[in-house]
């Protein structure tokens, strides 16, 4: 499961050996750490030449494993901090700004209801390849 938030964003995936367990993953610690706190246990730091079938695809370099209470209490939360308007305006790191503008405009993409044109407006600063 993907999560983007103002936070950050982690992908979640079940723990092949717990099945009470996932394990959390990002690219940026700071995404893990701002959701899920220091008080669940310390974050894993990989190298991504490594390969482990109980961690899964190495692409992401963090991860922590949480229970899936935790993990439930987390997305509980985020959806008490929904707010009227769009989650990015709250995005201060100008990087996962781009990133998440980037995901939006691939989805747009992806619907192809909305006439190009529109959707040409709406994404100017995209390239449509």
């Amino acid at each position: 499961m993907w999560l983007f938030t103002d936070k950050g964003f982690i992908s979640v995936i079940a723990d092949c050996i717990d099945p009470n367990r996932v394990i959390v993953r990002a690219h940026k610690s700071e995404h893990i750490e701002a959701l899920f706190g220091e008080e669940w246990g310390s974050i894993e730091v990989l190298n991504l030449v490594h390969r482990s079938p109980r961690l899964g695809a190495d692409d992401y370099r963090f991860r922590r494993f949480v229970t899936r209470d935790q993990l439930r209490e987390v997305l509980l939360q985020q959806v008490d901090r929904l707010q009227i308007g769009t989650f990015r305006d709250r995005i201060p790191d100008h990087d996962y700004f781009d990133a998440c503008s980037h995901a939006k405009y691939e989805m747009y993409r992806m619907d192809r209801t909305i006439p190009p044109d529109i959707r040409d407006r709406m994404f100017g600063e995209f390239e449509d390849d």
